[in-house]
């Protein structure tokens, strides 16, 4: 029973959920039953169990009670009595916890769902089930983070150096955006849905003090990339209906998609950079939103890009910093292991650095276990606020591998013009594996409002330009 027509949505959390279920046990005995057969969660192998997920089959027929385990089978036996209704509930979080006490109970989700019978000894079976309820409990106001935070509680116990930060999506439509940090909680959908989705999550977002973040720019879609004229025709239309509503207002967008609704890395790469070149300071983040959640499913999914970020501490607030700042750099999972950053004269990666008659300004690249054959790509683009739908960019210097045996190498910058630069690293097969954010060199203050956290080291203070 799948509510594929609904969005799946009876994948939800077992936690203070019940299934009520109504079955008639017709054909049964000792070699046959009915049987309610639930899939959770997949988990790694512990305990002595192979990975895979964990079931819970409810058998109802004759047998007395019990409940056993049977690897990564949970079995539970009912007695009903044949030839008539009887209304079970089953109570999933209770029995996992009796069934494999090494588990996170309320670490699963109903995945699939299966009414059925069961029969051995070639023995003749046959149930009737009606009026199938889910009874949810803890699910007003913001239960269901509660849920989450006493289940990441019980992690940390086992593993002491697990640190988890919350997010939460905020989705109406193909335009998502992700709520990092601050004070959250679950929202209140408005039964009018707002003009701008975007606009309004990050309204919400920044009232609690979070971070926005523009999911999958270009749409959730899937499906293999269209031609590079298309990607181009459609990074156009997407930048202008952004430039047009001030990019939503977002600190962050997500750009390190190999493959999403048609669109490549470099295509993802240049709205971005549409973006700073316009003014407005956002961050580039990777994408390893791997929905299969199987162990090495990622070795197989095309978006597998990690953002790392350059912080004081794995605190929350010092890891929202960093991401405020720009100070992060993205690499793809299985195919970059290193470490990547940008500065300009001291000023860090992120931040915008005003410097009027600077003719050249001088580029630190650090950039820590390359692989063989690789190098990075110093790529500069204008900061001209001029609207325009194209990133403007272009690659200016490349580094070997070997330039770098020190840790880090040093190139000059045209900065006569005010413009950005941040990097990217090219593995020996021509493929891009990894980028920077960018260090923006400006002439002059920019034409919107330069937030104190962008603000570059060496710039002079707002009240000495104006």
């Amino acid at each position: 029973m799948d509510g594929i027509a609904a969005n799946k949505c009876q994948r939800t959390n077992v936690a203070g959920q019940q299934l009520l279920l109504d079955v008639f046990p017709d054909l049964i005995g000792p070699n046959a039953w009915a049987e309610v057969l639930i899939t959770l969660s997949y988990r790694p192998a512990t305990a002595g169990r192979l990975a895979g997920s964990c079931q819970l089959s409810y058998r109802v027929g004759t047998a007395a009670p019990s409940r056993t385990a049977q690897g990564l089978l949970g079995v539970v036996t009912i007695q009903a009595p044949p030839g008539a209704f009887t209304t079970l509930t089953l109570d999933m979080a209770s029995d996992i916890a009796a069934i494999w006490p090494d588990i996170v109970a309320t670490d699963n989700a109903l995945v699939d769902l299966r009414l059925g019978v069961t029969s051995q000894a070639k023995t003749l079976a046959r149930a009737y089930f009606g009026y199938l309820r889910f009874n949810r409990t803890s699910t007003a106001g913001d239960q269901p983070l509660q849920t989450q935070s006493d289940m990441v509680r019980q992690y940390v116990e086992q593993y002491p150096r697990l640190a988890v930060g919350r997010g939460v999506e905020v989705s109406t439509s193909s335009e998502h955006v992700n709520w990092f940090g601050g004070e959250q909680h679950l929202i209140q959908h408005q039964t009018t849905k707002p003009t701008d989705i975007v606009a309004y999550a990050s309204n919400l977002i920044h009232q609690g003090g979070g971070l926005a973040a523009l999911n999958h720019p270009f749409g959730s879609g899937t499906g293999a990339l269209v031609s590079q004229a298309q990607q181009d025709t459609q990074r156009r239309s997407v930048a202008s209906r952004f430039l047009n509503r001030e990019v939503g207002g977002v600190d962050i967008v997500e750009s390190g998609f190999r493959q999403r609704s048609g669109m490549g890395l470099e295509t993802h790469l240049g709205l971005f950079d549409t973006f700073i070149r316009n003014g407005f300071w956002v961050t580039a983040t990777g994408v390893n939103d791997n929905h299969a959640g199987t162990s090495g499913s990622w070795a197989k999914d095309p978006n597998r890009f990690f953002t790392t970020t350059w912080a004081a501490s794995s605190s929350e607030a010092d890891l929202l910093a960093a991401l405020r700042r720009g100070q992060v750099f993205v690499g793809e999972l299985g195919a970059f292991n290193g470490y990547l950053n940008a500065s300009v004269e001291g000023n860090p990666m992120g931040s915008v650095s005003i410097k009027p008659g600077a003719r050249s300004r001088e580029l630190t690249v650090t950039a820590l276990d390359l692989s063989t054959g690789s190098y990075v790509e110093v790529v500069r683009g204008p900061v001209d606020y001029s609207n325009s739908l194209d990133p403007g960019t272009a690659v200016v210097t490349t580094l070997p591998s070997t330039a770098f045996t020190a840790g880090q190498a040093t190139v000059g910058i045209d900065a006569t013009q005010s413009c950005f630069v941040r990097l990217n690293v090219v593995d020996a097969t021509g493929r891009r594996v990894a980028f920077s954010n960018p260090v923006m060199l400006l002439q002059s203050e920019p034409a919107r409002p330069l937030p104190d956290y962008r603000r570059a080291p060496d710039s002079p203070p707002v009240s000495s330009a104006l």
